[in-house]
């Protein structure tokens, strides 16, 4: 082993060392086999390595099946700490062990990587210097990887051809239109540096910039896969939504090598133009009232039911990649700390370091984030593709026939006296998604001023909505499309849904 990594290494045992004692609430056990782990770390006989990486899989063991006993928020601090610091531990030992074969040592390192990012992921590294420790030993692991895989390839002359790479553009053949727009959002047309709820009304409610981050340097970067690549390194791991909607049937999650979740997003698009596939974006036509609109069927969105839909949603990617953050100017809005919510109720920002929560949506066109609320501001980018926004007032909460309420007695239509039957939503949903609507909004409802049957456009057709969803919330529900560069600013509590026209990346900042 180089000195310069026995170095490294030897320093984060050091580190690991300091706070062990914060790790006493686990019990004699742990406090008994944390000394021999260190112990074993320490000594120079390759016997003790192995014996360091058993007790680290013991201690790993014993935390994830804490871990796993409690509701996420309720589990005590302790047992996410020892899951991280028994990773830690196990990626030490591994490291120190060198007398493998090839193929064996890269499955052996992947694993590593592996633990050490469900180590971000999953127990979000606590403790002093952890996460930092967390990110030195990915970094350790991936540059063994590559020097494994290099080898490996060098040695090989019969490598099969690359596959095929394929970058965003700014709208692919595969663009989806917007379900539909029938009140546009406001625009403003520059993004205020604090929130004057008081002498400007239009702070009070959402608003979009149009190209307000078009200089950000994520906006060219992150349209590139190869950059993304490059940034993530060998063997990284997310965690992503199976499913475009996770109110349906079948939506479910898996942590997922970040590289295959870069190559389905790749065949999604070269299989589409493979078939030829042409969506044109549409042109807006004009309503009654002159603003402009759009609109089509759910047939017509074409959204992908043949295929499964990988989604890597709300998720704080930046802990795991943190140099995707020089690529993210903060804007100032988002220190500004309100006081208030819009309604002139007080108002807690997020109760974190900095005061806000960053999290990263990324994904194929077809995914869709059903409406519901969120219980603070949002700044919200669109960095690269497009997606299709449908917002409405606090006010209309009641009619929003949410998971685990009643939902409205009647349809506008008598040929359509009940919802769909997941609408009631299952136990789970009923229990964990009282923020969230059942109805999906991106149906396009008839074009009336007064009543949804009342249009002449589409007299015929029954209402896919309830009578009084009809009634108090479709009169001031919003609709945009937002393209890159575009910043959102969403007030607490508002309902809000987003429905993916192509691949898009984009970034929500709650503060």
């Amino acid at each position: 082993m180089k000195d310069k990594l026995k170095e490294e290494l030897a320093g984060v045992l050091a580190e690991l060392r300091v706070g062990s004692t914060d790790l006493a609430p686990c019990g004699p056990g742990v406090s008994h086999l944390l000394p021999r782990s260190f112990a074993a770390l320490s000594d120079p006989f390759p016997a003790s390595t192995t014996t360091a990486a058993s007790l680290a899989a013991t201690l790993l063991r014993l935390a994830d099946e804490k871990l796993n006993s409690y509701p996420y928020k309720d589990v005590p601090l302790c047992w996410r700490r020892l899951y991280t610091d028994a990773v830690l531990l196990g990626a030490l030992a591994r490291l120190q062990q060198v007398e493998k074969e090839i193929e064996e040592r890269k499955k052996e390192l992947s694993k590593t990587v592996r633990e050490l990012d469900l180590a971000i992921v999953i127990a979000g590294a606590p403790g002093e210097g952890r996460e930092d420790m967390v990110l030195r030993l990915i970094s350790v692991v991936q540059a063994e990887l590559a020097s494994l895989v290099h080898s490996v390839e060098s040695d090989n002359d019969d490598r099969p051809s690359k596959r095929r790479r394929l970058s965003f553009s700014a709208r692919p053949a595969s663009s989806l239109p917007p379900p539909y727009i029938h009140r546009p959002l406001a625009e403003l047309p520059s993004l205020p540096s604090f929130l004057l709820l008081d002498p400007i009304p239009s702070h009070r409610v959402p608003f979009i910039v149009r190209k307000a981050a078009l200089d950000w340097p994520a906006v060219e970067t992150w349209s590139s896969l190869d950059y993304l690549r490059r940034v993530a390194g060998e063997g990284r791991v997310v965690p992503v939504e199976v499913g475009g909607d996770y109110t349906k049937e079948g939506w479910g999650q898996r942590m997922l090598e970040f590289e295959e979740f870069l190559r389905s997003l790749e065949e999604v698009e070269w299989n589409s133009q493979e078939d030829g596939e042409e969506r044109p974006y549409p042109t807006p036509a004009s309503t009654d009232d002159g603003s402009p609109e759009v609109s089509s069927t759910s047939e017509d969105r074409g959204t992908p039911s043949s295929r499964q839909i990988l989604y890597l949603a709300q998720h704080s990617l930046f802990r795991q990649f943190p140099s995707l953050l020089r690529d993210v100017p903060i804007p100032d809005l988002v220190y500004s700390s309100p006081s208030t919510d819009g309604t002139g109720e007080s108002y807690e920002p997020p109760a974190t370091e900095d005061g806000y929560i960053l999290n990263a949506w990324f994904g194929p066109g077809g995914t869709k984030s059903a409406a519901h609320t969120d219980p603070w501001w949002n700044c919200y980018v669109q960095v690269v593709g497009s997606k299709w926004l449908w917002v409405a007032p606090p006010s209309c909460s009641p009619y929003m026939s949410a998971f685990g309420t009643a939902p409205p007695s009647t349809a506008c239509s008598d040929t359509t006296n009940s919802l769909p039957s997941e609408v009631g939503g299952s136990a789970p949903a009923e229990q964990y998604m009282t923020n969230t609507s059942s109805l999906d909004v991106t149906v396009p409802p008839p074009r009336s001023s007064n009543s949804p049957c009342a249009d002449e456009y589409d007299a015929k057709k029954p209402s896919p909505y309830p009578l009084a969803f009809a009634e108090h919330v479709e009169p001031h529900a919003r609709q945009a499309v937002l393209e890159a560069g575009d910043v959102l600013v969403m007030p607490p509590r508002w309902w809000h849904a987003m429905y993916g026209l192509e691949r898009s990346f984009s970034v929500s900042m709650w503060f």
